[in-house]
C-alpha cells in the first residue's frame, strides 16, 4: 500500500484530519515507525511479566446496599432545591445570561 494512501485510512481510522504538512511528515517517517514495530514483535517476551488486568481476580469490594448519607452532610445549602433535589440551571440558561 502506499505510504499516503495508508496514512488516508489510518487517519481516517482514528478520525483524524491530518493538515498536508503532518501527511509529509509521516509519510517520511513511516517506514521508520513501521521497522520498529517489526523490532518489537522480535523480542522474546517468554517469561516476562505481564500487567494484564484479566488475569487478575476483581479486587473490589462487594457490591452491597448500605444506608447513604444524609444530604445535609455532604451539601449543606443547595442554592436551588424542590422536591428533594438540588436544581441547576440548564446550559441554555448559562448562555442566556
Amino acid at each position: 500500500m502506499d505510504p499516503q494512501e495508508l496514512i488516508g485510512h489510518l487517519a481516517r481510522l482514528a478520525a483524524l484530519d491530518l493538515a498536508p504538512e503532518a501527511r509529509a511528515r509521516l509519510a517520511t517517517d513511516l517506514p521508520d515507525i513501521l521497522a520498529y514495530v517489526a523490532r518489537l514483535s522480535e523480542v522474546d517476551t517468554a517469561g516476562m511479566a505481564t500487567e494484564d488486568a484479566a488475569a487478575e481476580p476483581c479486587r473490589l469490594r462487594a457490591d452491597v446496599a448500605s444506608p447513604s448519607l444524609p444530604r445535609e452532610a455532604f451539601l449543606p445549602d443547595p442554592p436551588r432545591s424542590g422536591e428533594g433535589f438540588v436544581t441547576v440551571a440548564a446550559w441554555r440558561d448559562l448562555e442566556a445570561g
